[in-house]
């Protein structure tokens, strides 16, 4: 998440001590998003067991969300 001072300079709303979910947001974290979301079919779930990296290279995660996945931490 932006920090406060450039949320300021990119000439959006920041309200202390709240985090701005807007659509730069929502990209961001759109890759894991899906990711997380194909886990809903058993085969998915098989396929990301058997390959962890590989899974996650075909949703182009981030470097920063591949070490959240691999360490379990991805709320």
């Amino acid at each position: 998440m932006p920090a406060f001072s450039r949320l300021v300079t990119e000439g959006k709303r920041a309200i202390p001590g709240t985090m701005v979910f807007d659509g730069d947001a929502a990209q961001a974290g759109y890759a894991i998003n899906a990711m997380c979301y194909s886990f809903n079919a058993e085969d998915n779930r098989r396929a990301f067991a058997a390959d962890e990296e590989g899974y996650m290279a075909r949703f182009n995660l981030t470097d920063e969300q591949k070490d959240a996945v691999r360490q379990r931490s991805v709320l």
